[in-house]
């Protein structure tokens, strides 16, 4: 039988790296749907974020649930 196991590193740095990550990510949500109403275009907003067409689609697409961050599955 084998049991896989995960181990999540913590120290203080992490913690403050990972509350950065979801401050960029609630800024980053805000500041891509923000637009939307300005008519602004998905290629205008990826330029002015500085991240992809894709991610402003699927940011204006994602419904708002008030969470700045979705924990992502970590590899086993």
């Amino acid at each position: 039988m084998t049991t896989r196991i995960t181990i999540t590193p913590v120290s203080p740095e992490l913690q403050r790296l990972r509350r950065a990550r979801d401050a960029y990510e609630a800024a980053l949500a805000d500041a891509v749907t923000t637009p939307t109403a300005d008519g602004a275009t998905p290629r205008d907003v990826a330029e002015a974020t500085e991240v992809s067409i894709a991610t402003v689609t699927a940011l204006r697409t994602r419904p708002q649930t008030g969470r700045a961050h979705t924990p992502r599955k970590r590899k086993a």
